[in-house]
């Protein structure tokens, strides 16, 4: 039984030749993210979701040894073309937390570079035994806004994860990881738990 657990968080897997901007921060090579699964599988490492996790943490269920969970933010596409695939072959499942409006398939400011993987795709994962969880309607960053317009991005977009799913799903993470003690305090009354990340290579 293990008493910790690294969460490893990915946006985007691209095709090696897929173009992107210069020095894209949410890009990982589909030939690097292979490497990292069949290290993860050649390590014996079992994955888990945020169902497990709130599971650990707050009921006291155990985790297996060398539990590590795989979490993708902002519901991309090809995480389910590219992505998927390759976690499958592992027998490996994650969690995806989800823009609503993306998997509504609306337009979202300054989120439709990349194509959304929509309600049809994430069913597909939730029956394959993924978590599929909110992340706000439209990824506005929540400490740059009003405190009752961060309250609504949040609380509708868990309601649409519910209806769409028919799972209650009281796990959440953070659009960019920006966060305070006003939406932690709203966080704590939703959801079981709530995640924040951050770049290991980012700046010391």
């Amino acid at each position: 039984m293990t008493d910790h657990l690294p969460i490893l968080t990915y946006h985007r897997v691209h095709r090696d030749d897929d173009v992107t901007v210069v020095d894209d921060p949410g890009r990982v090579n589909l030939s690097e993210f292979e490497k990292q699964m069949r290290h993860l599988a050649d390590a014996g490492c079992v994955t888990v979701t945020h169902r497990d996790i709130a599971a650990w943490l707050l009921d006291g269920a155990p985790l297996p040894d060398r539990a590590v969970a795989v979490d993708f933010d902002d519901n991309r596409l090809n995480v389910f073309e590219n992505a998927w695939p390759i976690m499958r072959d592992y027998g490996f499942g994650g969690t995806v937390f989800t823009i609503t409006d993306l998997a509504d398939g609306g337009p979202v400011e300054k989120m439709d570079h990349y194509p959304a993987m929509q309600w049809p795709r994430l069913l597909e994962l939730r029956d394959a035994g993924w978590c599929i969880a909110p992340h706000t309607r439209t990824h506005r960053f929540l400490t740059e806004i009003p405190l009752d317009e961060a309250r609504l991005e949040i609380t509708q977009s868990y309601d649409r994860v519910r209806e769409m799913t028919g799972e209650d799903v009281p796990y959440f993470a953070y659009p960019g990881g920006y966060w305070n003690e006003d939406l932690e305090a709203i966080a704590k009354q939703l959801f079981r738990t709530a995640r924040h990340w951050h770049r290991t290579d980012a700046p010391k």
